[in-house]
This record gives structure tokens, sequence and C-alpha cells, in this order.
């Protein structure tokens, strides 16, 4: 079982150098399916989906491993800001909060689990904003 698992993440390092990212992203999307609790391959198939703008095939990867993971799993922090961030950019900043927080209990310099205080300063921003402009 591992070792199938390892053979496929060197698989998906001779395709990223071949510049295949679709067929590499294919590989750690099954690497994530078949071992949601691999936390390398799911932050690798989180980090390329962001980067190539695939924000649904970012959460969708999300929805499937989460219920997987625990919080005493070490990686559980990871998981959670990956999860904050696939639903920040999807828009659904409801879900996204307490995953952000929920991260920076466990991680406070975990980048991605900061996304909850950017959204609130911008929601503050936004505010003024209006309030600013009502009243011209």
């Amino acid at each position: 079982m591992l070792q199938d698992q390892h053979g496929l993440a060197v698989s998906t390092s001779s395709t990223e150098a071949a510049a295949s990212f679709d067929r590499t992203l294919t590989i750690w999307d099954s690497i994530v399916t078949e071992y949601p609790t691999d936390v390398l391959a799911f932050r690798l198939a989180h980090f390329n989906n962001f980067w190539l703008g695939r924000r649904e095939v970012m959460l969708a990867s999300v929805k499937q491993a989460f219920p997987k993971w625990g919080r005493d799993m070490p990686g559980f922090g990871t998981v959670l800001s990956c999860r904050c961030f696939a639903y920040e950019e999807c828009g659904d900043y409801t879900t996204a909060e307490p995953s952000g927080w929920a991260a920076l209990e466990i991680d406070p310099a975990d980048f991605w689990g900061h996304m909850p205080s950017l959204m609130s300063w911008k929601c503050k921003v936004d505010s003024a904003k209006a309030s600013t402009y009502s009243q011209s």
C-alpha cells in the first residue's frame, strides 16, 4: 500500500518535470482519492489546483478528504487551512472562517489559515467605504 503510494508520488515528480500539469494533477488527485490522509498529496494537489485557477476542483478535493481527518492527526492544521482557503476562493466565507481560525489555533504562523483575519479586515474596509459613500 505505502509502496504504491510512494511509487505514484515518484511518478508525479517525473511528470511534473515534463511539465504535464494535467497529468500531474490527475495523479495527485488519484492519490488523495485513494489515500485522503496523505497530507503531501493533498497539499500539492491543492497548491497546483489553486495556481491553475481550478478553485472548484480544489474545493472538491477538500470536501472529499476533510471527513477522513481528525484533530489528533499530524497535518490536520494544514488541511484546515486549505479548507478555509478553498471555501474562501469559492466565495463561501461562512464555511471558510471557522476552519481558518481552527488552523491558526494549531499553527499561528500558518499563512493559509490567516484568511479569516483578512476576510474580516476586508469586510471592515468595505463597510467603511459604504459608510463614507452613503454620507456623501
